[in-house]
């Protein structure tokens, strides 16, 4: 049985430039800005697009991916970004 994958979420850890504070982001947060520490560094992770304010460095991009087996159970991995 041939099944085809599918992407459900996004998530980005990511480094501030200025304070070094480390933060993760995730695509299903809708409208969620997440701002480092210091509030220099901000990251809007959304299905489409992501918006980011200061110096923003992506440590992992990962998606979750919803897969088949041949018996037609679902489950889900982390899978890196392409």
């Amino acid at each position: 049985m041939a099944t085809k994958d599918k992407k459900i979420s996004t998530r980005v850890i990511w480094q501030c430039g200025y304070c070094d504070d480390i933060a993760i982001s995730y695509s299903t947060l809708r409208h969620d800005m997440n701002f480092c520490d210091c509030g220099k560094s901000a990251l809007d992770l959304e299905e489409d697009y992501s918006r980011t304010i200061g110096e923003v460095k992506y440590l992992s991009v990962k998606d979750c991916i919803e897969k088949s087996n041949e018996h037609g159970d679902k489950y889900r991995v982390w899978q890196k970004s392409e």
